[in-house]
C-alpha cells in the first residue's frame, strides 16, 4: 500500500509542525513554582536578555509570549483603525491642555481681581 506524499515542506523524520521554516519550534519543562526555560536560540531571536519582562496571553489552551515592545506595536496597529486619518491625538491633547490651562490662568485673575477689590 503506497502512502499518501506528504506536503512540501514536511519530512519523516520531522514532526509535522516543523515545516516552517521561519518559526523556531522548542519544548521547555515546568520546573518549581511554575518556572520554565527558554532556551537560548529563543532568547537571541527575541532580543531577550535576564530580567527583561515577556507578556503573555492564554487562550483556547495556547500560550503566547510576546516582548513588550512586539506587544505594544500589536496594540497601536489594533487601536489604529479607531483614529481617523489625518487626526493626531497628540495635537487634540495638546490643544485642550492648553485650553484647560488658559481657563484656569482666567479664573485665578478673575478670583485675584475679587480679592483686591474687597
Amino acid at each position: 500500500m503506497r502512502r499518501a506524499s506528504r506536503p512540501e515542506g514536511f519530512s519523516e523524520n520531522s514532526p509535522p509542525w516543523e515545516h516552517d521554516k521561519e518559526a523556531i519550534h522548542f519544548s521547555v519543562v515546568v520546573k518549581e513554582a511554575g518556572r520554565v526555560l527558554l532556551p537560548a536560540e529563543v532568547r537571541v531571536a527575541l532580543g531577550v536578555k535576564e530580567g527583561d519582562t515577556l507578556q503573555g496571553t492564554v487562550r483556547d489552551g495556547k500560550l503566547t509570549l510576546l516582548t513588550s515592545a512586539t506587544a505594544i506595536r500589536h496594540t497601536q496597529e489594533r487601536l489604529a483603525n479607531l483614529v481617523p486619518p489625518g487626526v493626531s491625538l497628540v495635537d487634540e491633547l495638546i490643544a485642550e491642555r492648553r485650553a484647560e490651562a488658559a481657563k484656569e490662568e482666567e479664573e485665578a485673575r478673575e478670583y485675584l481681581a475679587r480679592k483686591s477689590h474687597k
